[in-house]
């Protein structure tokens, strides 16, 4: 999926109407999770859909 928002060197920014983008490279930027987890979690809740809940789910116990 793409972002809408790519984040200069420390330094991110979003609209107020983007919380999930922000968050998004706010936990990219600090390596919170690993790169499929964090992709799994965008789509999530970027999208609601329940297969990236499955696929979230795997990749977080792989």
């Amino acid at each position: 999926m793409k972002h809408r928002f790519e984040p200069q060197p420390n330094l991110v920014t979003a609209p107020a109407m983007a919380p999930v983008d922000f968050a998004y490279h706010i936990f990219k930027c600090l390596e919170i999770y690993s790169p499929p987890v964090l992709e799994a979690w965008y789509c999530l809740f970027k999208t609601g859909r329940a297969e990236y809940y499955e696929d979230l789910m795997k990749a977080i116990n792989a």
